[in-house]
């Protein structure tokens, strides 16, 4: 059964104050558990506007990724559409592998939105591996990070 974070994990702005962008990032920061870490792991993660709806990513990329565990599971399979395939980065771990560095996932949309919201599918049966802490915010013109929210120590 997969785990879906639901209201605790949602966050929304008032639509008036987002800008609009094509490309969105999230950069995890922190994993559930740290005993056997071994990277940070999502099923699937959707995007939607002010009026709750699904915005179209096109492509998924994980700049400076690390799929060493499983090189099947890239950063395409966490907007497939298919909650059984999964994306798996070992980024997070620190060069001496431990936690917890960053792991980044950049979205890009079929054209520039705002994103009002967004939801996480956690993997099957890997929940140590659930994102728990991590930054969300969207490329600007000059392919600089700008940052909307962190969350730290989700639950």
């Amino acid at each position: 059964m997969m785990r879906t974070w639901t209201s605790v994990m949602l966050f929304q702005w008032a639509a008036a104050q987002l800008p609009t962008a094509t490309v969105w990032e999230f950069k995890f920061t922190d994993v559930r558990s740290h005993g056997g870490l071994d990277g940070v792991q999502l099923a699937e993660v959707y995007l939607y506007d002010a009026d709750g709806n699904s915005l179209t990513v096109v492509s998924a990329s994980n700049p400076g990724g690390n799929q060493s565990l499983n090189r099947a599971q890239t950063a395409d399979m966490a907007v497939d559409g298919d909650e059984t395939n999964r994306w798996l980065d070992r980024s997070i771990l620190t060069p001496d592998n431990q936690c917890c560095g960053e792991a980044t996932l950049q979205l890009t949309l079929a054209e520039a939105a705002a994103v009002s919201e967004y939801r996480f599918v956690a993997a099957k049966s890997t929940p140590k591996r659930d994102p728990i802490s991590w930054r969300f915010g969207y490329r600007d013109a000059a392919d600089r990070f700008v940052l909307l929210s962190e969350v730290v120590g989700a639950t």
